[in-house]
């Protein structure tokens, strides 16, 4: 029987989805021991939280712009379409998935609405940097945590003989945008939230939310169907089944604006109560994995443009990155790594200027020569429960294989 890891994600099993939908468990999620200054708003995905953040910043004024990374999950640009803004990129560093600082000031003009930092993979953007350049310049700053959350870092203090305090990534924008999509940080297979961090923006937010009508999404009916597929195919012994199946577009970079901005369906979070509980476990669980590659891979430090730091305790992957010297041999490792069923994926395929369907919204002119590096040489590998050891070491022994 073939044998496949899925990518990303957590198991969720069939007694926590009874114990949702019969709420015999009684609990439902709550954020707000998290940030008790923070009103949260709860929709239908982490696109529709980002597309509802969107409309209130563009209020009753003009266009508008909103600047983003040009390397990062095409949802962005489509929440600012859809909002009726303009996307701006600023391409990132070549070793990193960060902004350019540089270049994010020289984006920043009279029609910049906002500016959106991604932590991408879970791996922390220089929050503090770009927060002081916002503040500075009097622009909204979105902190997308959807591929972060429950990551903490220490935040350095203005005085010289204090302590880092320590702030979990999502509380040091304005706004933060958390998602429970499958294949993020807790997959609930819907919901996203928008975290307003100040009274302004809080205020503007309500406005537009309370506009939205009462229905809520996802149904209960294709929510139950969509968990019961998933409790039973994300097995690595039955994995195999929905891979085969093109139609599903698993592993897909898409960009859309057909999708739904609704409220949150009650069942969503309670299903959320059940399953946060153990999510420190399943943190700790990826550290634990990160480290494991980590070590296995560092001797490769030469042919390698990034390899993720492991050292803070706060930071947990969504999926182990790698940025390789040379996009060929990512290519053919990939492919190996891929037959063999091993959970190894790249990330987002080419920059957002490049993206089908996203690419009539930019100007074709501007190139993100660091982005599109870093979109041509990254591998990503599985961080779950059931990566075994002998996968890491498979999949360690494939990429060394190369060099």
């Amino acid at each position: 029987m073939p044998r496949s890891l899925p990518a990303v994600g957590q198991p969720i099993h069939f007694n926590d989805i009874l114990a949702a939908f019969t709420g015999r468990s009684g609990a439902t999620m709550s954020l707000k021991e998290i940030a008790p200054g923070s009103a949260f708003f709860w929709l239908s995905t982490g696109s529709a939280a980002l597309t509802l953040c969107c409309q209130a910043l563009k209020g009753n004024g003009g266009r508008g712009e909103v600047i983003m990374p040009a390397y990062t999950c095409p949802s962005l640009p489509a929440a600012a379409i859809r909002a009726g803004l303009k996307p701006v990129l600023c391409d990132t560093e070549r070793d990193s998935f960060r902004m350019d600082l540089d270049a994010l000031s020289s984006r920043i003009g009279p029609d910049t609405r906002a500016v959106i930092a991604v932590h991408l993979l879970g791996i922390p953007e220089r929050i503090v940097e770009i927060r002081e350049m916002t503040q500075e310049r009097n622009i909204v700053l979105i902190e997308d945590a959807a591929q972060a959350f429950g990551n903490v870092i220490g935040v350095a203090k203005r005085e010289p003989e204090a302590a880092d305090a320590q702030k979990r990534l999502g509380t040091l924008g304005d706004i933060g945008i958390f998602s429970f999509r499958r294949g993020k940080p807790l997959g609930l297979l819907g919901g996203g939230v928008i975290m307003a961090n100040t009274k302004r923006t809080e205020e503007t937010v309500r406005v537009q939310y309370d506009l939205l009508p009462g229905a809520v999404a996802p149904s209960r009916f294709s929510y139950l169907i969509n968990l019961l597929l998933y409790s039973m195919f994300f097995n690595p012994r039955l994995y195999w089944i929905p891979q085969r199946l093109p139609w599903l577009q698993l592993g897909e970079t898409i960009f859309t604006l057909d999708y739904e901005v609704k409220r949150l369906n009650p069942i969503v979070r309670r299903l959320g109560g059940c399953l946060y509980p153990g999510f420190e476990w399943i943190r700790r669980l990826r550290r634990e994995l990160a480290k494991g590659y980590r070590e296995r891979l560092e001797r490769m430090m030469q042919e390698l443009a990034y390899l993720p730091d492991i050292g803070a305790d706060g930071i947990a992957l969504l999926r182990f990155p790698l940025i390789l010297k040379s996009g060929e041999k990512r290519d053919r490792i990939l492919s190996e790594l891929k037959r063999s069923g091993l959970g190894a994926t790249g990330a987002y395929p080419v920059p957002l200027n490049e993206l089908p369907g996203a690419a009539a919204y930019f100007d074709g002119k501007e190139v993100y020569p660091n982005a599109k590096y870093i979109s041509e040489r990254i591998l990503t590998l599985p961080l779950h429960e059931y990566v075994t050891q002998r996968d890491m070491e498979r999949m360690t022994t494939i990429i060394k294989h190369q060099f």
